[in-house]
């Protein structure tokens, strides 16, 4: 049987390493307390510049379109799929809408959003220049870093706009703006940094919503509005790009058969109209060749018609109905840094950081001396 240790010394000294524990933070408290002139000091500047900060921010605006999407199931498997979803089986809806939420923010859709001309404070231009002009002048566009100014030369994006929207040909300059400027909406993958705009879905109900946040209104909406334009675009042209392909062969077909059948219908009736006081065999052949080309011709124009028709109601009935619920409209609240928030966190930096500055003070002066 094992032995209880009842050894008074032990718990003496327990008791005496609390003691000092207590009495370590009393010395530490002292030590603030005593220096609370550098605490005040460094409380103030962090109040003063996060207030300040707060008070120059710029109101920001806050676009946001809702939107579904309806698509009508292709074939017989697929509503399988459907009824097996519902048991837990198959592909989840949320799986697609994720998809969707990425094709939103990748770079074949934000470039040709953001080169469409709109018109933004009574000036037309880019989107792309428009956002390129809001972000110099809240001098965030080709800025350089303070304590990099001595150092480093003038950015070449400093006052740069686009001249034309054929970005497929862009040089390396064009495309470092182009660069900058998708990151600046979707986010830079490389930092992480975050862009302006937002995309989701609600997991109950399948809406999903794009929000463009920026200093400008007009220049929100009109970010969320053409991006969701050729989000839709090229949905819909993928959704439905094999079945398209499909009619578009039948349908020029179809219309060549019916150019030779037109064809070869004139040639008859001219043969006859020659003809037409003729009853010898031979003067009759090339009228009957016609005759049976018209009938192969006009066989082969109804099958290719109903082929035409069967894949037309294929595209159609593949192709995703892309609803917008709520576009964003003018006027939009701003939303401005609330300044009390910005005072409260300045005074908890302030005194944190100012506490932790005195306390690794005397710790390294005790360690020195001893």
């Amino acid at each position: 049987m094992s032995e209880i240790n009842t050894n008074p010394d032990s718990f003496n000294d327990d008791e005496i390493t609390l003691k000092e524990i207590i009495l370590k933070i009393k010395d530490y408290f002292t030590e603030v307390v005593k220096h609370w002139k550098i605490v005040l000091l460094v409380t103030f500047l962090f109040l003063s510049y996060l207030a300040y900060k707060s008070i120059k921010s710029e109101y920001s605006y806050k676009a946001k379109l809702t939107f579904m999407i309806n698509q009508t199931e292709g074939s017989s498997l697929s509503g399988l799929g459907g009824i097996l979803g519902q048991f837990g089986f198959g592909e989840k809806s949320e799986f697609n809408k994720n998809k969707i939420m990425i094709l939103n923010k990748s770079r074949r859709i934000v470039e040709k959003a953001i080169f469409e001309k709109v018109k933004i404070n009574g000036k037309e231009d880019f989107l792309a220049n428009h956002i390129i002009i809001n972000q110099d002048t809240l001098g965030r566009w080709a800025s350089v870093p303070l304590y990099m100014k001595p150092f480093a030369k003038e950015n070449p994006l400093k006052g740069f706009l686009f001249k034309n929207g054929n970005f497929e040909k862009f040089n390396d300059l064009e495309n470092s703006a182009l660069k900058s400027v998708f990151n600046l909406i979707a986010g830079d993958p490389d930092t992480g940094g975050a862009g302006v705009m937002t995309n989701g879905f609600d997991k109950e109900s399948g809406i999903m919503h794009i929000s463009t946040n920026t200093t400008n209104p007009e220049l929100s909406i009109a970010i969320t509005n053409k991006v969701f334009d050729n989000l839709s675009r090229f949905y819909i042209e993928k959704t439905i790009e094999k079945q398209k392909a499909t009619y578009d062969v039948l349908k020029a077909k179809t219309d060549s058969i019916f150019a030779l059948l037109q064809g070869k219908e004139a040639g008859a009736a001219a043969i006859e109209d020659r003809n037409i006081a003729s009853w010898g065999s031979t003067t009759k052949l090339p009228s009957r060749r016609h005759t049976r080309d018209i009938q192969k011709l006009t066989i082969m124009y109804s099958e290719t018609l109903k082929n035409l028709e069967i894949s037309d109601f294929a595209v159609r009935n593949q192709m995703p109905f892309v609803q917008p619920i709520d576009r964003p409209i003018m006027p939009i609240s701003g939303v401005k840094t609330s300044i009390v928030k910005s005072m409260m966190i300045g005074l908890f930096l302030g005194i944190f950081i100012s506490t932790l500055f005195i306390i690794f003070r005397k710790i390294i002066r005790e360690a020195l001396d001893n």
